[in-house]
């Protein structure tokens, strides 16, 4: 991984899913959200320039590539097995943790999020009908928010703290009117805000990511909910097994379905990664089934911008129709939530 071109899906995963090879050369199907599938060089999938590097510090990168050297033998060595129970727990829980976190889909994921709730809130912002009596309402309900402003004006004009309890009650009955002109000179700037906003964003969920790898490249809260599973190779037939772009999927208790990433607190039922066209580590609460003919669409749809395959055919056609629908890590329902609870004035 060593370079400008860093891979957030590992070509050592990539390999099985081969349409052809030449020479020393790796190629396969590459199945993008809403476009035409398309033949290509694994070392042009799930890849981008400096993707775990950021103001020249390769720590991250550096770490990773030093990783793989344990984890490509140990796909290897899954890929080979003949479905007995796997007994390095501890190592496939580590590998599991660390595609979970690796890939670009939880830093588009998390963008994704963030940019539908900026735009609300700015659209929001925006219509000075709604948002001043909002803001208005809230700054009357919290006046220190109010009060540390004209402080910090304060501080800049060098007025002493025993003068200014008298200035701000001989302005208390102004405070409403200031409060509204403030706030509607705020919402002019909501043009502004969308404009940066996004951009400020997506520095942000790089650094974040890059910041919490260099932590740890598989979080060890993730380890130990992994190593509670019981671990298979399972084989599948015929072929239809993609890779998709999330790597790993989780399937939770209740409603939760399948899911590209494991929030904290949803019962774990299973966790699966395919490994080849016809072979998928299955790691699962003892006891419970797992129906395998469902995984590849729920690999496709667990997948963000796209999966790979070893052909073009219409059966991955028909799955890629699929890819994203259940990719995010916040449902429009629960970003809807978490804008009604911010806009709360209650």
């Amino acid at each position: 991984m060593a370079g400008k071109r860093q891979h957030f899906i590992p070509r050592f995963l990539q390999a099985s899913f081969a349409s052809h090879t030449n020479s020393k050369e790796i190629f396969t199907w590459v199945y993008p959200k809403g476009r035409e599938p398309y033949n290509t060089n694994i070392i042009n999938v799930g890849v981008e320039g400096f993707f775990f590097e950021e103001n020249g510090d390769s720590s991250v990168d550096d770490s990773i590539t030093a990783a793989e050297g344990k984890f490509a033998p140990l796909v290897e060595f899954l890929r080979s097995n003949d479905g007995q129970i796997l007994s390095d727990v501890d190592s496939i829980s580590e590998l599991l943790a660390h595609l979970e976190v690796r890939t670009r889909h939880i830093r588009q994921s998390f963008l994704a999020s963030g940019k539908w709730l900026i735009d609300e809130f700015v659209r929001f912002m925006g219509n000075t009908e709604k948002f001043v009596p909002h803001m208005l309402k809230r700054c009357l309900k919290e006046p220190q928010i109010f009060l540390k402003s004209m402080n910090d004006e304060f501080d800049k004009l060098g007025i002493p703290h025993e003068a200014r309890p008298a200035i701000i009650a001989k302005f208390a009955p102004h405070f409403g009117a200031i409060m509204v002109s403030k706030i509607e000179e705020f919402s002019l700037m909501a043009p502004v805000f969308k404009e940066i906003l996004p951009l400020l964003l997506e520095k942000s969920a790089k650094s974040g990511h890059i910041k919490a790898l260099r932590t740890g490249i598989a979080p060890p809260v993730k380890v130990e909910t992994y190593s509670a599973l019981k671990y298979e190779v399972a084989k599948v037939d015929n072929n239809k097994l993609p890779l998709g772009d999330s790597l790993v999927i989780f399937q939770g208790d209740g409603d939760y379905g399948f899911k590209a990433f494991l929030d904290l607190g949803v019962p774990l039922i299973a966790v699966f990664l395919p490994l080849s066209p016809n072979s998928i580590l299955v790691g699962r609460r003892t006891g419970q089934p797992i129906d395998l003919q469902s995984i590849p669409n729920a690999i496709a749809k667990c997948s963000r911008d796209f999966f790979i395959t070893i052909e073009k055919s219409s059966y991955y056609s028909n799955l890629g129709i699929n890819i994203g629908e259940w990719a995010s890590i916040l449902s429009e329902k629960q970003m809807e939530a978490i804008l009604v609870e911010c806009l709360n004035d209650e």
